[in-house]
């Protein structure tokens, strides 16, 4: 039993996205969003061709919507694979939009096999940019899968409601997509979730977007319609629509399976931040600036504590250390006298 059980737990872990590094490699220039909204706008087109070549007839309600969904995820250009999706777009975005960082250079390089077996067998995604926003590719596949699987629970199922599918996120960021194989909460893929859920629902707008009444890009208009017994696209997919600081992981934090591992990657983070960084913002890891997360305290309304890490709430919960810890200086000194009077003595005895 305990063997079934770990290789349900090691296939789940291999068929999500992989973790990203946000602190180390963080030179992208270019936003990634052009290409992404492309490959939306051609992924949806071609299921409406798909549709209107089978002739299925327009859906009133989410109930005949459902069988519809099976030929739209059916057309997308990967598997329906949360890693799938996110390798995907990891390999076709150029080096100006995306950075990637080997996982032996990573935050997480010393964590053991045993503390991220998934983290050290797939090893790391790269962080795009978005705006101005650094955000993991790995979140495209958390939007699009996980996504769907909020939209299951919140809006198909006889019992749906937003409450479950928030809960059912918490459950495998604590289990099988988080802690378990990864020794890693991520907040930030419950954010995509939850706005992949709004792009699911986007599509023929059954529910009203569940952020219609506390964010200024709330979602009004359908995706998809029909005209004369033919299906079209009737807005344009905007990803920059979905998108706010929470998505980062150096903003909205991580949790950590343990106090070690904690302890480890917040001390490889710093190690990147640098003495003079941390010195001036108080020894802040995460959030690397203070913030008050208003935005997005206002935007999720009542999900804000499910979805975003304690450290909104109470900035005394933000990751920190303490710099002189990561001041170098003095060891470079003290090793540049040593080699300076061990010089000296050589030459003497020269």
């Amino acid at each position: 039993m305990l063997k079934i059980f770990t290789a349900f737990i090691l296939m789940l872990s291999l068929a999500r996205a992989a973790e990203i590094d946000s602190y180390t490699y963080m030179g992208a220039k270019k936003s990634a969003d052009r290409i992404i909204n492309h490959n939306m706008h051609v992924w949806l087109k071609h299921a409406t061709i798909k549709l209107n070549s089978e002739r299925i007839q327009c859906p009133r309600n989410v109930e005949e919507a459902e069988p519809i969904y099976k030929i739209i995820k059916g057309e997308l250009p990967v598997s329906f694979i949360g890693h799938s999706i996110a390798v995907y777009y990891d390999s076709i975005l150029p080096d100006s939009m995306i950075q990637r960082t080997p996982f032996d250079f990573s935050i997480y390089a010393t964590l053991s096999w045993l503390e991220g077996f998934s983290l050290n067998l797939k090893g790391l995604l790269g962080v795009m940019k978005i705006g101005r926003r650094n955000i993991g590719v790995d979140k495209l596949g958390h939007f699009l899968v996980e996504g769907w699987g909020f939209y299951k629970r919140a809006y198909l199922r006889e019992d749906a409601s937003v409450r479950k599918a928030v809960e059912w996120g918490k459950f495998t960021e604590r289990t099988y997509f988080g802690k378990t194989t990864t020794g890693v909460y991520s907040h930030a893929d419950l954010v995509a979730n939850y706005n992949g859920m709004r792009f699911w629902n986007q599509l023929f707008l059954f529910s009203k977007d569940p952020v219609a009444n506390t964010s200024p890009s709330y979602i009004s208009k359908p995706m998809l319609k029909c005209h004369e017994g033919q299906w079209e696209l009737n807005s344009k997919f905007n990803f920059r629509r979905f998108v706010d600081n929470s998505w980062d992981e150096s903003l909205n934090c991580n949790e950590y399976d343990t106090e070690e591992i904690r302890n480890k990657v917040i001390g490889a983070a710093a190690h990147r931040i640098g003495y003079k960084k941390l010195k001036e913002s108080g020894g802040r890891v995460c959030p690397m600036v203070k913030r008050s997360c208003r935005f997005e305290k206002a935007k999720y309304g009542i999900y804000a504590k499910d979805l975003l890490h304690e450290s909104c709430f109470d900035d005394s919960l933000s990751y920190k250390v303490e710099p002189k810890r990561y001041d170098f200086k003095p060891i470079r000194s003290l090793f540049l006298n040593s080699s300076l009077e061990l010089l000296r003595r050589q030459m003497l005895e020269f």
